[in-house]
């Protein structure tokens, strides 16, 4: 296969971790003659990442920036090679925008709480400044502890090997601790004034890398001091990524650990760090202290009682060289604390269909507790694994496990696919997957009537070298059999949000468990490996899609549809570098001054558009210039007619923005607000009420359509497919009525090319469920179909919508997927897209048809159908057919399988994409795309989507439901949303990177440009 070829290339710069929130400080010296200290970014990322030269890591500072000022920054490119090089020699390498440091240990790093405000601070010092200065991190409050482990052991870890010149790999935590400063040597150092203590929140914070009186075994401080595993703390939700472990596994073993020495050991001596850190706490954090203590021992008491006797007897020993196992014979259930109950429910489907985990219980705690705390981090990423680091406790009992968290049975089928994998679980106080099992066996399973289901299974690495052992000797095995030890079972469907990322060899997916959405990871040993399991998966996929057979299809269809679910790096510089052209100097020249283009804060936009701040969502037949003063002042008038206009239960269906003269029109029931949005602001203007036919009964309209000059609306009602409306909006009613023939339900109807509605063309296109026709409303009779450009399919096509370009091209997609692209109307497509199994509910293109934009449930499609080579080259997919082997490759436009969890994890709904569109005017570039989901506006930048960037998207919460929302014509820097009883224009600014906090946060008043 073509896709197996595709090989790509990893990242120059490879992110370790990052905290995602802080202010950085140069605090001076005393002895300084400048004697203050110094903001130098008021919020900031701290990153370590590896550089181009061995054993060498960096830490970077980078100045946190608002959507906008982002983009000023990525124009600017820097060898990576060459980059590293001029740093390694200086050890404060440093731009406006950030600051780099060569992670050595010279600059003694270390961390500590400032005792007035409970602050974490992360500090070095700085070589270039004078005696006693030094950089402090101050990390934000909302970043958990965990994540400042893992950062400030990252950093002991790049001092090791940058000492050394050897990996840190089969380092031990005694071996890093040559690279812990003591605070108070340092402390000493500095005037009275300016200590920091250190509390005793921060033993959660600080690691110590004391040696135990076994050999071989290594703790964070926290387990020492913290021997409560109930203890309802977000820290305790998960271990950090460099020591993590099974929840199940170690949620049962530190549970015995703690309750074993509560009961029999005597508390072992306090190790140098541990006094140090006792001595340094404040009164009030000495009480707290020993009120934590006091819980600490009632919850072990109680828990006492309730465990077996095998769980107290059993030892446990934690070693970082060789997993433990320990008989585990009877399971244990202890009373876990819920900070946070979710009503939220699994989307509803009917294809949702579980198998649950044995980890149940500890997931949810850890889930659950993710909703209370505020995170702002970085993009995502999938951390590099070290395993000699990792702690594992496993069972050998077959009991250990709940049987009322399975399925009565595994399901019956065949089993079309067996491959073998590592496990992690994405944990959102880290953002990085955590490693569960280092093999476990993946099945693709048949359960007939097109069901598939992926199950991972228990496994062991001898039982993986039996197994391709045996298949080596063609003798039998069982890796055709699928046991009752089994972790997850889920069924093939779209909710899965599937992802393949080949450049760490991973597969993701999202798995519901009842109101819980949790994502998962795959991680395989070779390309080979991969290629084969996305074959056996895609397979499985398509056909409970389609319900037809994989393969019944040409083989470079199949190379299409694999190709879309790949991240493939493609050799877009060109059109990269035109988009930047189009999106820096002409995008917005018509609504911005020069000088305020990139300059305007959210706050200055904000005044700008809210210039009638007592407008209200459209309420009545006045017209805007008909109120008074009185009137539209007039609190109980508005009152009055907010009730008027929500006296019944009708919501806002349906959006369209004028291309022609700066207006908005917005469904609701059977009423058409109307609303201005000129002179940067929305205004209402006027609605249209109580909408009849001409044979005076009342409708709701379903489909709107901007008709001739955009003085009427083509309009389709909800529940009548076989007739059109024409409403006059100056006359506010329906003066027209059209058929198409006499029994062709309309499944959408279209202008005959992009910017047509802005002329006095009559007529226009439509689709039924297998042609495609264009209507003159000029035609005397009822029926308005124009015989000769009517093209009717035999076979059954599935037509479910259309667009076309400036040149009159046209597009249309199925229910199936496809997507078939016309020269023009009467005549077969020349090119025929294969689908990827969903159903695309919308299609749009760029004016010129090089770019087609179809929307599916859960993702978008884009397809570039520009003609690269042959004789055709430069044309596009509508006026040539492409080459056998030249398809197009598709680019799958999705939400992130962790964010998805999250957002499924706030609403209870699953995924369910408005129609997309690209910004669009006269003479305007295509930049932006935007689109939503339940509450969640998603915009993309055409430019980072070419450019390969992992997530090139932002995101928008509301509290409401959007159900349409589109560009104002012209520009990309305003969007205008329909929302269930609201109607707003947003800022483009106003939008987010998906973090925790943007993903689960109100409305923010300053990101409204004006709400109705």
């Amino acid at each position: 296969m073509n896709f197996l070829k595709k090989i790509l290339r990893p990242s120059l710069k490879d992110e370790l971790v990052a905290i995602p929130s802080g202010q950085l400080i140069l605090s001076r010296s005393p002895a300084s003659p400048k004697s203050e200290s110094e903001c130098l970014y008021n919020d900031c990322v701290a990153t370590i990442r590896q550089s181009s030269i061995p054993f060498n890591y960096q830490l970077v500072i980078q100045r946190a920036y608002q959507e906008g000022e982002e983009d000023l920054n990525e124009n600017e490119e820097v060898d990576d090679g060459n980059y590293n090089n001029s740093i390694l020699n200086n050890s404060n390498s440093s731009t406006s925008d950030e600051k780099i440091f060569v992670i050595d240990q010279s600059l003694k790093f270390h961390t500590f709480i400032n005792h007035t405000d409970g602050n974490q601070i992360v500090s070095w010092f700085d070589l270039f400044g004078d005696d006693g200065d030094r950089f402090q991190f101050i990390v934000d409050n909302s970043v958990n502890k965990n994540l400042i482990n893992k950062f400030v052991k990252t950093i002991y870890k790049c001092e090791y090997e940058k000492k050394y010149s050897k990996s840190s790999v089969s380092c031990s935590d005694e071996d890093l601790e040559e690279f812990v400063i003591d605070v108070n040597e340092l402390n000493n150092s500095i005037n009275d004034n300016d200590v920091l203590y250190i509390s005793s929140s921060s033993s959660s914070s600080i690691i110590s890398l004391n040696k135990h009186n076994n050999d071989d075994e290594y703790a964070y401080a926290d387990e020492e001091d913290n021997n409560n595993p109930l203890e309802d703390s977000s820290d305790d939700d998960f271990d950090s990524d460099y020591h993590d472990t099974s929840p199940v596994n170690t949620y049962r073993s530190r549970l015995r650990s703690s309750t074993k020495q509560s009961l029999k050991s005597p508390s072992k001596p306090k190790s140098k760090i541990q006094s140090q850190l006792n001595t340094n706490l404040t009164p009030n954090q000495k009480k707290e202290q020993k009120l934590n203590q006091e819980s600490n021992s009632r919850s072990l008491s109680s828990n006492k009682n309730n465990l077996p006797e095998s769980t107290i007897k059993t030892p446990i020993k934690t070693s970082t060289k060789t997993p433990i196992k320990t008989p585990i014979k009877t399971p244990i259930k202890t009373p876990v604390k819920t900070p946070v109950k979710t009503t939220a429910k699994a989307p509803n489907s009917s294809t949702n269909r579980l198998i649950e985990s044995p980890i149940r219980s500890p997931i949810k705690k850890s889930i659950e507790s993710t909703q209370k705390s505020s995170i702002k981090s970085p993009a995502v990423k999938i951390d590099k694994i070290d395993k000699n680091d990792k702690l594992f406790v496993e069972s050998d009992s077959d009991n250990d496990t709940d049987p009322d968290l399975f399925l009565p049975q595994v399901p019956q089928g065949d089993v079309i696919s067996t491959d073998y994998a590592e496990l992690h679980l994405y944990n959102p106080d880290s953002e990085s997957f955590i490693l569960q099992k280092q093999v476990v066996k993946t099945s693709i399973l048949n359960s007939g009537n097109w069901q598939y289901w992926l199950i991972i299974q228990n496994y062991s690495e001898e039982e993986k070298k039996n197994d391709l052992q045996n298949a080596k000797n063609k003798t039998t095995s069982n890796d055709k059999k699928i046991s009752n030890d089994f972790i997850l079972g889920p069924l093939i469907d779209q909710n899965m949000a599937p992802t393949f990322n080949f450049d760490h060899l991973s597969f993701i997916f999202n798995y519901f468990i009842q109101e819980r959405a949790l994502s998962w990871l795959l991680k395989f040993n070779t390309f080979e490996e991969l290629s084969n399991f996305q074959s056996a998966f895609m397979s499985a996929l398509w056909e409970s899609l389609n319900k037809i057979k994989w393969g019944n299809f040409k083989k470079n269809d199949e190379s299409y549809i694999l190709d879309a679910f790949n991240n493939l790096d493609l050799d877009n510089k060109s059109d990269i570098e035109e988009i930047e052209q189009y999106d820096k100097d002409d995008i917005d020249v018509n609504y911005y001054d020069d000088d305020q283009t990139h300059s305007q804060t959210e706050t200055d936009l904000e005044s700008d558009f809210d210039t009638n701040k007592n407008s209200k969502i459209c309420i009545s037949k006045k017209k805007k210039e008909d109120f008074s003063d009185d009137d539209l002042f007039n609190e109980d008038n508005q009152k009055y007619n907010n009730q008027k206009f929500r006296n019944n239960n009708d919501k806002n269906s349906a959006l369209t923005v004028s291309y022609k003269n700066d207006r908005s029109y917005v469904v609701r029931g059977d009423k058409i607000g109307v609303f201005k949005t000129d002179d940067d602001s929305l205004n209402f203007q006027n609605a249209i009420e109580n909408i009849k036919d001409l044979q005076g009964k009342s409708f709701n309209p379903d489909k709107i359509m901007l008709h001739t000059e955009d003085r009427s609306l083509i309009m389709q009602s909800s529940k009548n497919k076989k007739e059109l409306y024409k409403l006059d909006l100056e006359k506010g009613k329906v003066i027209e009525e059209y058929k198409v023939g006499e029994d062709i339900p309309v499944v959408e109807f279209n202008p005959t090319s992009k910017f047509s509605q802005m002329t006095n063309e009559q007529t226009f296109l439509g689709i039924s469920s297998n042609g495609l026709f264009k209507l003159d409303p000029r035609i005397s009779s009822k029926n308005k179909l124009i015989d000769s450009e009517y093209k009717q399919y035999k076979t059954k096509t599935n037509f479910s919508a259309m667009t076309a370009t400036s040149l009159g091209n046209i597009a249309v997609a199925s229910k199936t997927g496809e997507i078939r692209l016309y020269d023009r109307l009467g005549i077969n497509a020349k090119t025929q897209l294969p689908g990827l199994g969903e159903e695309i509910k919308g299609i749009e293109t760029s004016s010129d048809g090089r770019w087609v934009l179809a929307t599916c449930k859960t993702y978008l499609l884009l397809v570039d159908a520009k003609i690269k080579s042959g004789k055709y080259k430069n044309s596009t997919g509508f006026m040539r057919s492409f080459s056998k082997d030249s398809k197009p490759i598709p680019r799958r436009l999705q939400i992130s399988p962790q964010h998805i969890a999250y957002m499924q994890q706030q609403t209870g709904s699953a995924l369910d994409f408005t129609k997309a569109h690209f910004n669009t005017g006269i003479d305007v570039k295509e930049t932006t795309i935007i689109s939503s989901t339940g509450p969640y506006v998603v915009q993309w930048s055409l430019k980072k989507i070419l450019r390969g960037d992992k997530d090139p998207y932002l995101i928008k919460k509301y509290d409401l439901n959007v159900m349409a929302e589109n560009f104002r014509f012209g520009t990309d820097k305003n969007v205008i949303l329909a929302m269930t009883d609201d109607v707003t224009m947003v800022s483009k600014k106003s939008f987010k990177k998906p973090t925790r906090e943007t993903l689960a946060g109100p409305i923010d008043k300053d990101s409204i440009v004006k709400t109705y």
